[in-house]
């Protein structure tokens, strides 16, 4: 049968018929498979009369989208009166929705009959926009379009994200709604359903062509009124939870324990699927991913890059990130059948060591809407339930697509960075969802020898030959590394797996209990571990002849690696495994920066002996300062390490009486009521009369012989340790003050200029900076007279030069990792290397057992073009001069043999506006000379001066024989 034919007939007849009643309402348990949704979907997978794979996924997709808009009406239409648990809906259906229906009707027919003939009139007139656009949008679609669209557009958002605030709901309702009239403001398909005047066509034309172009206030002021109609007709239906954090407070909305029945029968979001053929190929024109242009509008999935809506200029590709996520598109997958089958046993087990508690909903889920719930309480059951029903939608996705060949399409973000779209079943996700994907085909091993002959030197071959590991031994430090185990060398977690590899198998056949004490509860990343485990236990007992586990290795400290390949500093280099180590171990930035942590506090001063004795009790671990030293070279702030560090501490807020009592007792730093004492009320919101918070270690950092001890940590104790972590990380790698300062004081002349920043990566991909000055405003909706205004950000037309500066630091080493993929990639196509397996996570390269070895080696020969085939710091400067030279002229003095470069500038050329700025935040001042006309010259920053030319030759060459580049 022909495919075309049978899939139009199958949508027309077998799956889209609304007489066919498709949406069960029965109550569906965690891992049911009968809901009718399922069903359907799998119905269409599994279908052999259709021998296309591209015709099964559009199916797929056809279906999720007419599931989407129809799901709500079926729901209620088709409800049985009789079961217990849905008299509630019986009751919505009788008397509520005809209601809304109603209401929206008559605010539809109302807002046309009064603001049709207004149309012209408020055309030029930019207060009154979004009462025309809100005029087409009524033009375009009916009642029962907007009520069923509004409805199941919000039971979708909370429904997958188990709460939301109400700012983020009203943005998000205005976004969908807009994205629908889009799809649907076709004139020619409208009139075959309904007659329009010329003047009512004219005004879709209208707005359909500056609808992207739409202020995000207009945009805001509609979602206000969507939200209004919902929250006012069903409010029996959703809860409104204050939730206080960050010291704002927050207005959260989700679903009341009596509706959140109604979702148990979709288990997952719908819109994010695997695809089950391979998805369309990018070009410079042409849309890739998902077969169906309305589903990659509905993903946001229209350009490769996912721009920030709030950037003044986007980023710009070049054909090497296309060929990135064409070739990542194109890699198949399937799923781990065994573990699923485990896993799914293991949602069973009420003591599960792989779900934790998270295989049922939190017990107190019921009280959420209980008022005697405190802040605290109401966030942990949210994130409990979150992550329940994240680990739901994973298990019901691959079993889905269990006998399926699966893809996972991308999309890069601004700085080239690689993103799956499926948001839940991804090698990107968690360990339990990459413990369920297989790579699909593991066959012959790609020819090591060819491939490195023809990209490094014949010494440099032969040395790497005796590097190379059999390919089983690959598996074994993979299975070690999820075990927790990679800061061994290799040899010796090699050694672990040889030692304990039978004990393990014959538990995890025999002693199930015995195992999971043994080895499954001490394991670092336990799904992955134990997914491991059972392929290997297969490929041993020779039920399978290859292991299609994806072997997945970490870059050591990535962000330092870039940072001291871009310095060529020798002495980094040593720290985070570019330099061919002397001993057979892998060096470690983080314990070496820990130790250089312990010493500077063992080194305070007798002043600050109350925060060094306290600070000594800790256990000051990888555990518990790891993040926050990560995070340094990405210019994080004190107060940012603080709140990283408290997390490992309990927030408790005491009055001041409370505080005198722990001063009294030792607790807290005698001079702490003293400066509250002497702080201005009227200023500070009359503290004194409040009271502040204290932070008491969790037990888990506290050393054995403290935790008897009654420690306390103020708000300022915790930034002073955020301090001293920073100042010490920062004196182990001093190229980064350097190359921060200079790009400082680039983005200080950028600013000055009123010129935007942006940077060309190795790879080709300018990545732009732009983001936009934000402005709080007020907006409210005058089509409802009960609605109260709302603050909102509303981007300017301004470049927000403070918050560019605070993140080009981490977005500028961000791109250069992700140059490091585009560039393995490239190199791969270049090679002309087939069947090469791979997925990345930013940082972490996977590929299959066989080919791993000769992965590194393409890793490091990507990761060397970027920084040793020339300067590219030299590139950058040359970049940001031609940058500034479009605007104004640059002028050369040779001072004393030293090179300098200038701009002049006229102060009556928007200047003076600056001068304020310039001379607060930056000492660009001591640069600027005033000449006797009043011309203004500023120099130019030059680079720090790295030795590039003498040690890149040392690094280019040693990184290739070091094993713990990644490992």
């Amino acid at each position: 049968m022909d495919d075309l034919y049978y899939a139009t007939n199958l949508i027309s007849k077998n799956i889209f018929n609304e007489e066919n009643n498709f949406i069960k309402t029965e109550r569906q348990e965690s891992l049911n498979m009968n809901s009718n949704f399922y069903i359907k979907l799998n119905e269409i997978i599994s279908n052999k009369d259709i021998e296309s794979k591209e015709q099964k996924q559009m199916l797929v997709e056809t279906f999720i989208l007419k599931y989407e808009r129809d799901f709500i009406l079926n729901l209620i239409n088709n409800i049985d009166h009789t079961i217990e648990n849905y008299r509630l809906l019986a009751r919505i259906y009788k008397h509520s929705t005809p209601h809304f229906y109603m209401r929206v009707n008559t605010i539809i027919k109302e807002h046309l009959k009064n603001k049709l003939n207004l149309y012209n009139k408020n055309k030029e007139n930019i207060d009154k926009l979004h009462i025309n656009i809100v005029v087409a949008l009524f033009l375009v679609l009916d009642v029962k379009d907007i009520t069923n669209i509004l409805f199941s557009k919000v039971i979708k958002i909370i429904g997958s994200a188990n709460g939301i605030t109400q700012t983020q709901l009203i943005g998000q309702l205005a976004d969908e709604m807009f994205i629908v009239f889009k799809n649907n403001c076709d004139i020619s398909k409208i009139l075959k359903h309904r007659q329009l005047t010329e003047e009512e066509i004219n005004i879709i034309k209208d707005v359909k062509a500056d609808i992207d172009n739409t202020p995000i206030e207009i945009k805001i002021q509609f979602g206000m009124l969507l939200f209004g109609l919902l929250t006012d007709e069903f409010s029996y239906i959703f809860n409104k939870i204050k939730i206080f954090e960050n010291n704002e407070s927050h207005i959260y909305i989700t679903i009341s324990d009596q509706y959140l029945s109604v979702l148990s029968s979709v288990m997952f979001n719908p819109i994010k699927l695997p695809m089950i053929c391979e998805p369309k190929k990018w070009s410079e024109n042409t849309t890739g991913g998902y077969l169906l242009s309305e589903f990659n509008e509905l993903n946001k999935n229209i350009s490769i890059v996912r721009d920030n809506p709030y950037m003044k200029e986007h980023s710009k590709i070049s054909k090497d990130q296309i060929s990135t996520v064409n070739y990542l598109n194109n890699i198949p997958f399937e799923i781990n059948n065994t573990m699923l089958d485990y896993l799914l046993l293991e949602w069973k087990n009420t003591n599960s060591v792989i779900f934790k508690e998270y295989n049922k909903l939190h017990p107190l889920s019921k009280e959420l809407d209980n008022n005697n719930l405190d802040s605290k309480m109401k966030k942990e059951i949210l994130k409990h339930n979150s992550i329940h029903w994240n680990y739901s939608n994973i298990l019901n996705i691959s079993a889905l697509m269990r006998e399926q060949t699966i893809y996972l399409p991308t999309f890069l973000d601004f700085r080239g960075r690689v993103y799956p779209i499926p948001v839940y079943l991804s090698y990107q996700g968690s360990d339990l969802a990459r413990s369920l994907l297989l790579f699909k085909n593991v066959g012959l091993k790609i020819d090591y020898n060819n491939i490195i002959q023809q990209i490094v030197d014949k010494n440099i071959k032969n040395k790497l030959k005796k590097l190379i590991l059999n390919d089983i031994d690959y598996v074994k430090l993979y299975l070690a590394n999820v075990f927790g185990l990679n800061k061994l060398n290799r040899n010796n977690r090699i050694k672990w797996f040889n030692e304990n590899i039978k004990e393990m198998l014959y538990l995890l056949n025999n002693e199930n209990t015995i195992f999971n004490e043994k080895f499954l509860n001490k394991a670092k990343e336990p799904a992955q571990f134990i997914s491991c485990l059972l392929e290997y236990n297969k490929y041993e007992q020779n039920i399978i002849t290859e292991i299609k586990t994806p072997i997945l290795f970490d870059a050591t400290c990535s962000g330092i690696q870039h940072l001291s390949a871009l310095t060529s500093d020798i002495e980094i280099a040593k720290l985070v495994n570019l330099i061919e180590s002397t001993k057979d171990e892998p060096s470690d930035f983080y314990e070496f920066s820990i130790t250089n942590v312990v010493n500077t506090i063992e080194n305070l001063p007798d002043s600050d002996s109350h925060l060094k004795n306290k600070l000594l009790k800790l256990n000051l671990k990888r555990s518990f300062l790891k993040h926050s030293i990560m995070t340094v070279p990405y210019n994080v702030t004190n107060i940012g390490i603080a709140d990283k560090l408290s997390e490992q501490f309990l927030k408790i807020y005491i009055s001041l009486e409370e505080a005198t009592i722990l001063q009294s007792k030792g607790l807290i730093a005698s001079n702490l009521l003293s400066k509250i004492d002497s702080i201005d009320n009227t200023q500070t919101k009359n503290i004194k009369a409040k009271g502040f918070y204290i932070y008491k270690p969790l037990n888990s950092i506290i050393k054995d012989n403290f935790k008897q001890d009654e420690i306390i940590f103020t708000q300022n104790e915790l930034n002073k340790l955020g301090n001293i972590i920073k100042q010490t990380v920062l004196s182990l790698i001093p190229p980064f003050t350097k190359l921060k300062n200079y790009f400082d004081s680039i983005i200080d002349i950028l600013n000055i200029l009123e010129m935007p920043v942006y940077w060309i990566t190795p790879s080709g991909m300018k990545v732009s900076v732009n983001s936009l000055k934000m402005n709080q405003k007020k907006v409210r909706t005058n089509m409802l007279k009960s609605s109260k205004p709302i603050t909102i950000l509303v981007p300017t037309d301004s470049l927000d030069y403070s918050s560019i500066k605070t993140g080009l630091m981490p977005n500028f080493i961000h791109s250069l990792d992700a140059s490091n993929i585009h560039m393995l990639i490239n190199l791969i196509i270049q090679l002309q290397i087939k069947n090469m397996n791979l997925y990345t996570i930013h940082d972490c390269f996977a590929t299959d057992y066989k080919n791993i070895a000769l992965l590194e080696i393409l890793i490091k020969k990507s990761f060397t073009d970027i920084y040793f085939n020339k300067k590219y710091l030299d590139f950058i400067h040359e970049c940001f001069l031609k940058q500034i030279e479009s605007m104004n002229t640059i002028f050369t003095e040779n001072k004393d043999g030293n090179i300098i470069k200038y701009i002049l500038l006229d102060p009556k050329f928007k200047f003076n506006s600056k001068m304020k700025l310039i001379n607060k935040k930056t000492s660009i001042l001591k640069n600027f000379k005033t000449f006797p006309d009043k011309i203004i010259r500023i120099d130019l920053p030059q680079l720090p001066d790295y030795n590039w030319e003498i040690n890149k030759d040392i690094i280019n060459k040693e990184i290739m024989f070091n094993q713990y580049f990644v490992s």
